[in-house]
């Protein structure tokens, strides 16, 4: 699933794997970092926009934060006509992690999008989430992101969230746990590059892996 997720578009063979995508997504005895995967790997598949936005409709109001958050997130790759319903909602959801990952996919758009410009300012001024906040500065600035990223946490690191520098911004991303590892994965956080809450960036060597 992690090599679908990050592929720049794949084929199925039949509709088999789609069909166990689809499965899986919405398994709940899955993790949700697994669920994510799967709905990913949906959203890259070539041709196959339709069954991605099915999926993503219903988890876009999965009981798991964490699976709406990627949702979120993936739904970046989708057309803005078929996007903004979800992401409208998933801006007011009442988790910070799934808003921030619906400004991130804001933010790789190629230029603002005025549909979302109220919606967005009254976040800027009234969110109480400060990730939420650096995310939603992204997306009043978007720039399109051709490639899906994958950054590691350092070793020892806790917590929701992972601290990252992005365009000379310093923001945090909904943070994911897969087996031993601790990661964010999303549109745009292929240039992405750890940096330490308490001191500067880290040099660009950050443990990250790059998908174009």
């Amino acid at each position: 699933m992690l090599a679908l997720a990050s592929a720049p578009g794949w084929t199925a063979v039949g509709a088999a794997l789609p069909t166990s995508l689809g499965l899986w997504a919405a398994d709940p005895s899955l993790a949700s970092a697994d669920r994510c995967l799967a709905v990913v790997a949906l959203a890259r598949q070539r041709h196959g926009g339709a069954s991605f936005l099915r999926v993503a409709a219903q988890q876009a109001a999965a009981a798991d934060a964490g699976v709406r958050a990627c949702t979120a997130g993936a739904l970046a790759w989708a057309s803005p006509r078929a996007a903004d319903p979800l992401l409208a909602g998933l801006l007011r959801d009442a988790s910070a992690r799934v808003r921030t990952s619906a400004a991130l996919a804001l933010a790789c758009r190629d230029r603002p999008d005025p549909e979302f410009a109220p919606q967005l300012a009254l976040m800027a001024a009234r969110d109480p989430e400060p990730a939420v906040l650096r995310a939603v500065e992204l997306a009043r600035a978007p720039e399109r992101c051709d490639a899906w990223g994958l950054v590691f946490a350092p070793p020892g690191e806790t917590g929701p969230w992972l601290a990252l520098r992005l365009r000379g911004h310093e923001f945090q991303a909904p943070a994911e746990t897969l087996g031993p590892l601790r990661l964010a994965f999303g549109p745009g956080l292929a240039e992405a590059t750890i940096r330490d809450p308490a001191g500067p960036p880290a040099e660009a060597t950050s443990p990250r892996i790059v998908f174009d």
